[in-house]
């Protein structure tokens, strides 16, 4: 009402502020949502993505490769879903 935005930030998936946004109302004071840790912006007046920045393929085989030479697992998500 002031003038001043509140923008929710995190490393969080969307899907997880989503609920907070709306309850925070940034859909009717035109704000935003910042999540995946800056790599996808949410404009929640429009509800949509307005930004986002995803690892490429050669990316993803990198860190799957050293992942296994060093026995460690990732998780990531594909279509709201959590995969590992």
């Amino acid at each position: 009402e002031k003038g001043i935005y509140v923008v929710l930030a995190s490393g969080r998936p969307t899907a997880a502020m989503v609920h907070y946004a709306k309850e925070l109302q940034l859909d009717q004071y035109n704000s935003y949502i910042i999540s995946f840790n800056g790599s996808q912006i949410i404009d929640m007046a429009k509800e949509e993505c307005i930004f986002e920045q995803t690892l490429s393929v050669e990316d993803v085989h990198d860190i799957y490769d050293f992942g296994q030479a060093n026995n460690t697992a990732f998780i990531t998500y594909k279509d709201g879903v959590i995969i590992g």
